[in-house]
């Protein structure tokens, strides 16, 4: 038996395993607490080398367990390179608090509005390079003054009595790059100990885990539990877990929550919840790309046609923010341009296996209710068609299309009558707002040329003002934006347990920030960013150096990887 198959096959943790695990957590969780800057910076960079020697085996295994070791896609070296990413933003802000006493300097702004604002991105050489014209921001929530906004930067070091806690993590199953984002968010931003519960369906990463992250574990900071619900259930009510978070899906949130079936229902619905713990979650969304008209040539329409299509191919479109919806102008000469493109790309991209639970089920329904979708590919040994399904009605608020995650390799389109521009615009915020579910993430693609008219600007800068997402992205992908560790990750702020959306808190945000409402991120409309997608014959070459940029930042591996953009 190789070794991915045993790390596949990992027995699930026995009652007394989990809590052996819960007690050593307990009585070590003010010890991490204790733990120096300058201790907590080494064991960063610990970390680092010990993934260094992990990287490999983890693509492979990733590969082999998601069914795509025939394909040179690059894909697994992009999640390991933004582990590395979050390793590098996590050491930079720590040598920055402790130079400056638990402070750094915060590039904060306020717009007309008094909304304060901190510029987050770029923040090295190496990032103006790579991420030309690139630039994203953090809002905070509008009560949020600048005082207080530095006063909660780093608040659980500057108050240590805050912290301190046991939390368990319901992990992700189906981006290993989440597990440690999470828990790395856990113990260093907020300075609890971490019980990560991981998902079976990635369990096999458990054992790099376990090799990377050793220092913690054998300190009693960090402990990996396996199994199903009958393992989540135990440390979710033991008395000994403090908090929880979960990645994944807002219906095993309201099953934790609420409880399921009939009884669930009135709970939720009469708000008696069953868990009352302290519970963030960072959960999924029927993600919109809004379409701005304007002059494209040929080329745009191409351009932007194989990036949405290449979007929803990533991970066999088993990811929160992968395109679910493309909100066009009904009257926009170059719509169905544009949906040609998008089907063009379908017809070309590589099958996938749906290696996530449940996958087919799910399209399966989405067919039902659009039985003139277009699927390209085969439904057959263990695949699924890539799938498009254009012209959803928009008067049909409820269409599943809009309702529900399709959580496979499956897009809608839909278009919106204006009489203008800022008409669209206004109609398209409110459509997303208030039609499509969750709050996570929300693309919209502007010409440069409508960006640089006066009026229609803003237009578009009220839009982004108005979008109630956590994530607003200009011209830059969801998928894409994942890379970026130092803005907050998670659903636009003010969800709560009995309307969840898209999660509660943020996870990531390397900075140490609080009080964040969203995050908006700027870029060029054609970068060569832009045409980094797994339809890319060149994406895992530059996936490759770009991961191992992030894991040895230096002169060199910064110019091979300019060299292979350049190739692209």
């Amino acid at each position: 038996m190789n070794t991915f198959i045993e790390a596949q096959y990992l027995p699930p943790s026995t009652p007394d395993e989990l809590e052996q695990a819960v007690q050593t957590l307990q009585a070590h969780k003010r010890a991490w607490v204790a733990v120096s800057l300058e201790e907590r910076i080494a064991l960063l960079e610990t970390f680092r080398q010990r993934l260094i020697a992990v990287a490999p085996r983890w693509i492979d295994f990733s590969k082999q367990a998601k069914g795509t070791l025939h394909l040179n896609d690059g894909e697994d070296a992009a999640i390991v390179g933004i582990i590395f990413r979050h390793l590098s933003a996590l050491q930079r802000t720590l040598s920055q608090l402790q130079t400056a006493h638990l402070s750094t300097p915060l590039r904060l702004h306020q717009r007309e509005n008094g909304q304060v604002v901190a510029d987050v991105f770029p923040n090295t050489l190496a990032d103006r390079i790579l991420y030309f014209g690139v630039k994203a921001e953090v809002w905070f929530e509008p009560s949020a003054t600048p005082e207080q906004i530095q006063d909660g930067q780093a608040r659980y070091y500057k108050h240590p009595e805050q912290a301190g806690k046991v939390v368990l993590i319901l992990g992700a199953g189906n981006i290993g790059g989440l597990l440690p984002s999470d828990f790395l968010h856990k113990l260093y931003n907020e300075n609890k100990v971490v019980i990560l519960k991981l998902n079976p369906i990635n369990q096999y990463l458990g054992v790099l885990l376990a090799e990377v992250f050793a220092p913690l574990i054998e300190r009693g900071f960090l402990r990996l539990a396996y199994g199903g619900v009958e393992q989540a259930q135990y440390l979710i009510q033991h008395d000994l877990v403090d908090e929880l978070h979960l990645t994944g899906s807002d219906k095993t949130y309201d099953a934790i929550v609420f409880g399921t079936g009939e009884s669930g229902r009135a709970n939720k619905r009469d708000d008696r919840r069953q868990v009352t713990k302290p519970f963030t979650a960072e959960l999924g969304n029927v993600s919109p790309i809004i379409v701005v008209p304007g002059e494209w040539s040929d080329e745009d329409v191409l351009l932007h046609g194989e990036n949405i299509a290449a979007q929803v191919t990533t991970n066999a479109g088993f990811n929160c923010v992968t395109p679910r919806v493309v909100v066009q102008h009904a009257e926009w000469n170059q719509r169905h341009d544009l949906n040609q493109a998008i089907e063009l790309t379908f017809s070309q991209a590589s099958p996938r296996v749906a290696y996530y639970h449940g996958a087919h089920a799910r399209h399966q329904a989405f067919l039902q209710a659009h039985p003139h979708a277009k699927q390209f590919g085969t439904d057959k040994n263990g695949l699924l068609p890539w799938t498009f399904i254009p012209d959803v009605d928009a008067q049909d608020t409820e269409n599943i299309a809009f309702k529900q995650e399709a959580f496979c390799g499956l897009v809608g389109e839909t278009a919106l009558s204006a009489v203008d521009t800022l008409d669209f615009l206004a109609q398209a915020v409110r459509f997303v707002n208030e039609v499509l579910w969750g709050t996570l993430t929300v693309t919209l693609l502007v010409h440069p040329k409508t960006w640089a008219n006066p009026t229609l600007r803003q237009g578009i800068e009220q839009a982004i003002e108005q979008l109630r997402y956590g994530m607003v992205a200009v011209n830059f992908y969801g998928n894409t934006a994942f890379v970026l560790q130092e803005i907050g990750w998670g659903g636009f702020a003010g969800a709560t347990p009995n309307d969840i959306q898209s999660g509660i808190g943020v996870v990531h945000n390397t900075l140490l920030l609080e009080h964040i409402q969203k995050s908006v991120i700027y870029a060029p409309f054609d970068s060569i960013l832009n045409r980094q997608t797994p339809t890319n014959p060149n994406f895992a070459n530059v996936s490759q150096r770009l991961m191992w940029f992030e894991a040895r930042p230096t002169v060199w591996n910064l110019a091979r990887m300019g060299w292979a953009l350049l190739k692209s």
